[in-house]
């Protein structure tokens, strides 16, 4: 697969996007697809201008074209493709985007902590506690890691009790913290976000509403600069 506007290898697949056969209600098969090539378009898997064509992705997929073609359209309105005049969709390229991305994220996730702070119960407080707790026993394990701050943000969002936002923090969230990014942090870093996740629950604890909107934007700013700085780094090499 090239990184211009060539076509899945349909002969050879991608061995990372392969589903097998699956006898599920195409419904549930077209979530599958969804999501595999969403994540396949936002790590890089599908290259920016790749462009994709339905009847070959059903054959590289092992699928059939209706839950490609549902898949594809969730991903047209997601902005992760648009169509092409001549058939067919191509990969946008998103990291021209990435500072507007992180920025919305701020606001939306910065909102759910404010909404949190008012309505958060002491379990919810006692799982983020376990979950910090979980993070230093978890320092040399960066798989752990991201999965465990995302289970904390994701936390924060549920204890807002807003379905819609949810929704939208939801939408956004795979663009962020992963495996080669928290790989760049150094201890001393790593150490800084945790206690910052530390000062967001007191704050949510304390029932602060702008106190934990306000920690929950510095400490995704500081990730939008990082992302930026990295960014930046890819392009000179």
């Amino acid at each position: 697969m090239n990184n211009t506007t060539d076509t899945i290898d349909t002969q050879a697949g991608d061995a990372a996007l392969l589903l097998p056969p699956n006898d599920a209600a195409p419904e549930r098969v077209a979530d599958q697809l969804y999501r595999k090539l969403r994540r396949a378009i936002i790590e890089g898997q599908l290259p920016a201008r790749s462009r994709l064509i339905e009847v070959e992705l059903a054959q590289a997929l092992n699928a059939s074209r209706t839950p490609v073609r549902e898949a594809i359209s969730r991903l047209t309105s997601d902005q992760l493709v648009r169509p092409l005049k001549h058939g067919g969709v191509e990969v946008v390229d998103t990291s021209s985007e990435l500072d507007e991305i992180y920025m919305i994220r701020e606001a939306l996730e910065g909102c759910a902590a404010r909404l949190a702070a008012e309505r958060i119960t002491d379990e919810e407080l006692k799982v983020l506690d376990g979950l910090i707790d979980e993070t230093h026993a978890s320092m040399h394990d960066i798989d752990a890691r991201v999965q465990i701050n995302q289970r904390f943000h994701e936390a924060i969002t549920r204890a807002a009790r807003s379905e819609r936002l949810a929704r939208m923090v939801e939408s956004f969230q795979e663009f962020f913290l992963n495996e080669k990014m928290l790989a760049s942090y150094s201890p001393r870093e790593s150490q800084t976000a945790i206690a910052q996740h530390s000062e967001i629950v007191a704050a949510l604890r304390a029932h602060d509403s702008a106190r934990a909107e306000k920690l929950v934007r510095k400490h995704l700013e500081q990730d939008r600069k990082r992302a930026l700085k990295e960014k930046a780094k890819a392009a000179l090499r």
